[in-house]
């Protein structure tokens, strides 16, 4: 079992958002040394702005995780790459939101057994309802983070 959260801030010229989530995600790491699988569910809550429009960001998404640390007889230093999505679909999102869609993939650095300095990529789509039309967020997003795991 496998429960975390985060939170996320920007404020560029075009668009500005912010919200929390919390995760609870269950896997297995068995299957090969070193590989991992994760299944599991990300719940939202927030506010998004765009030039114009703005809403309150409400979902709890299904999501997969996959990622695999490196051994050090392949590496010299604990690399490890991870990827996952997530989803939630109308049914699932509420305040202003029509749906969520989340893609991640990085690259971590294992500094101790349970943690990791990371670098990804992550891509958001966010359908919005509110104001006079139906509008849609997408961004692009570079983060780097440290990542604990108890």
């Amino acid at each position: 079992l496998r429960v975390g959260g985060s939170g996320t801030y920007t404020d560029d010229d075009d668009s500005e958002y912010r919200w929390v989530s919390l995760d609870m995600f269950v896997g297995s790491d068995t299957v090969r040394p070193g590989l991992f699988v994760d299944v599991g569910l990300r719940g939202f809550l927030g506010r998004v702005k765009e030039p114009g429009v703005s809403g309150d960001l409400g979902a709890i998404g299904f999501g997969v995780m996959a990622g695999y640390l490196f051994s050090r007889d392949v590496m010299p230093i604990p690399l490890e790459v991870f990827s996952g999505i997530t989803w939630a679909p109308s049914p699932l999102s509420f305040r202003d939101t029509e749906s969520f869609f989340q893609t991640d993939v990085g690259l971590g650095l294992r500094v101790i057994r349970n943690a990791s300095i990371f670098a990804s990529y992550t891509y958001y789509r966010i359908e919005m309802e509110s104001g006079p039309i139906n509008w849609t967020l997408n961004d692009n997003v570079l983060r780097a983070g440290l990542m604990l795991r108890f």
